[in-house]
């Protein structure tokens, strides 16, 4: 059996297999809105949303691609010198816009020799043939991780945080990458109060039925300014213990193959955004909690599917 550091498949060692030398994402703010916030779906947004709270580079809207990639790069040779890095097209839906912009936007992200490749965040409903392609073709010269955000498998859950698509626009947007060099990942929400316990399982298994490459887990967390601190502030909502957290992250590692990265395993609020729960500001204790919890079960990542992590 694996020690704790090699029950699942960390995004660390992937880049290190993949790349062969340290990597760090920047991310980028290239002006992109979304449409469940402008207009085309909602005005509302998602009921969790603040994307202040968790996409930094909105601190330098205004600046281009480009400025922004080099002058974080900059930066951050100053400190630590990473040899490599990966533009992270974080805030809103970063499809969401025409496609000879896109490619523009896309390709000014590779001004710099030591960019490696581009990570884009958007939503399953963002996506199209013509989208598909161009990404797909980026992807057959550099690395392109394609997040997106899907949040719940249930429709019932995403139609109550208000999401504006159903689980079937995942299963739409990944048919238009079969064949394609592109690496898909998901983010997903766990925590949900109105969800069974078994949730985060079905979830693993659901989505493991899809040939996605990473998975960002979150913990349902509360930031101001949003829908859900409305709720929560009434005393309509509850939030997840991080124990039940933990459990429910290693339930839902236990039904996901182990070739899948995990690039996450909760998710980050700055201090200031946060309204609750408490836990959310103790990443390193939370963190060893879930090793501790594989550790208990004598488990792994894949340990219920036919891809288990190590073996």
């Amino acid at each position: 059996m694996k020690n704790s550091q090699g029950r699942y498949f960390r995004y660390s060692s992937f880049l290190k297999s993949r790349f062969h030398s340290p990597v760090r994402k920047i991310s980028v703010d290239a002006g992109f809105s979304c449409p469940n916030r402008e207009g085309s779906f909602s005005i509302q947004g998602c009921i969790y949303c603040n994307n202040d709270a968790f996409s930094p580079a909105r601190q330098v809207s205004g600046q281009t691609v480009q400025q922004q990639v080099l002058q974080a790069i900059e930066h951050r040779s100053r400190a630590e010198r990473p040899e490599k890095y990966i533009v992270y097209f974080q805030p809103f839906t970063n499809t969401y816009a025409p496609v000879k912009q896109l490619e523009v936007l896309y390709r000014e992200a590779f001004c710099h020799p030591d960019v490696v490749g581009i990570a884009i965040g958007t939503r399953p409903d963002c996506l199209d043939s013509e989208k598909a392609e161009l990404i797909g073709r980026l992807a057959e010269k550099s690395y392109v991780s394609l997040e997106i955000g899907v949040q719940s498998i249930y429709d019932d859950t995403l139609r109550r945080i208000n999401r504006g698509h159903d689980f079937k626009a995942v299963e739409q947007a990944m048919a238009l990458f079969v064949g394609s060099r592109v690496e898909i990942g998901f983010h997903l929400i766990l925590g949900f109060p109105w969800e069974k316990k078994e949730t985060a399982s079905e979830s693993g298994r659901i989505l493991a039925g899809l040939n996605y490459h990473s998975i960002k887990i979150h913990h349902l967390h509360v930031c101001r300014n949003t829908p859900l601190e409305r709720e929560y502030l009434q005393a309509k909502l509850s939030l997840p213990s991080m124990e039940s957290h933990v459990v429910s992250v290693v339930d839902f590692l236990e039904n996901t193959p182990g070739s899948i990265v995990v690039q996450r395993l909760m998710g980050d609020v700055p201090k200031e955004y946060l309204v609750a729960p408490a836990w959310s500001g103790n990443k390193a204790g939370v963190l060893s909690a879930i090793d501790a919890e594989f550790a208990k079960r004598n488990s792994f990542q894949g340990k219920h599917t036919s891809c288990p992590y190590g073996r």
